[in-house]
């Protein structure tokens, strides 16, 4: 379990760091009128909402496998509802769908939005 959730947390690192390349990208064509206003607007936007949004995957999964280590270590008390290994598998799980989604819709932008204006 434990190398699964490195590994998830590395991914969702990873696209965080596509997604501020992104911002950057897409905020140096608007300065140099590469790019419409408005396209690059909504794509900006876009781009901060996922990046927001795998900030606060990372947040939650950590203080969550924080929470459930420190049960095990016996260091805190078990919460009720009490958090299982399967709270765990289940945060792993829907995290990967989440990014699994927004790599989707960064995808989207990427061939739909984008490339008209830029090329």
């Amino acid at each position: 379990m434990g190398s699964n959730v490195d590994d998830l947390l590395q991914i969702i690192k990873k696209r965080s760091d596509k997604l501020q390349f992104a911002s950057g990208f897409i905020k140096e064509a608007a300065r140099e009128k590469r790019v419409p206003d408005k396209c690059c607007e909504d794509a900006l936007e876009l781009v901060i909402k996922i990046d927001s949004f795998l900030n606060e995957d990372i947040y939650n999964i950590k203080a969550l496998l924080e929470n459930y280590k420190q049960i095990l270590l016996g260091e805190k008390k078990q919460t009720s509802p009490p958090i299982t290994e399967d709270d765990v598998g289940h945060a792993y799980g829907y995290s990967m769908y989440q990014i699994d989604l927004l790599q989707s819709k960064a995808k989207n932008m990427e061939e739909l939005v984008l490339p008209r204006y830029i090329l």
